[in-house]
């Protein structure tokens, strides 16, 4: 059948996902990609486009699908326990991931800049939209009393923002989760001591 797609668009799109994380934009062959998402060439450039759409599809999907569910673990409860909760289903998602295991947003950040505005554009993006989510989660802990009206927010922002960032990091030259489990810890560790000093 003319026009309609012949292939699992879910799989595929996972695909791109686990092949730029494992070997970020520049890394990433056509060869690599078409080998992670099942598709032959002409199949991805004619339902996705570029190896840049290619990409751009691949971190909507990864925003989505990981970094949203992530965040939304601070919603509904108290912050050091929310941001716990993180931290815990990254480990988690990390460990299941198997040799795969990373943070597409994190390899992204690595390789910024990129000549490719449209790719510099989409990593940039998807930063600013976790650091208001962390913001807007800080501004409503000083709200409910949890932090001090003192707290320097945009600090401990950047600081709550790297760990998430960090975490997978770590993991990759770990796999045993030890060094991630460890820095995770002591972040939960420095915020409950900002959390306790309200």
């Amino acid at each position: 059948m003319v026009g309609k797609r012949q292939f699992d668009e879910t799989r595929a799109r996972q695909g791109l996902v686990k092949a730029f994380t494992a070997f970020g934009f520049h890394g990433a062959s056509l060869s690599q990609i078409e080998e992670y998402t099942g598709l032959q060439r002409s199949s991805l450039y004619n339902s996705f486009g570029s190896k840049s759409a290619l990409f751009q599809t691949a971190m909507e999907d990864y925003f989505r699908s990981v970094e949203v569910k992530f965040l939304e673990a601070l919603e509904g409860t108290g912050l050091v326990e929310g941001f716990r909760t993180v931290f815990d289903r990254q480990l988690a998602g990390l460990a299941a991931a198997g040799d795969v295991a990373g943070c597409l947003t994190t390899c992204a950040m690595n390789e910024m800049p990129y000549e490719d505005k449209d790719v510099q554009s989409a990593v940039q993006e998807t930063v600013r939209l976790l650091l208001d989510r962390i913001g807007k989660r800080l501004n409503q802990a000083v709200e409910d009393g949890e932090l001090a009206a003192s707290t320097n927010l945009i600090e401990l922002r950047d600081f709550l923002f790297g760990a998430t960032r960090t975490i997978p990091f770590l993991y990759r030259s770990d796999p045993t989760g030890s060094a991630s489990r460890h820095f995770a810890n002591g972040a939960i560790e420095m915020l409950a001591a900002k959390v306790a000093r309200t």
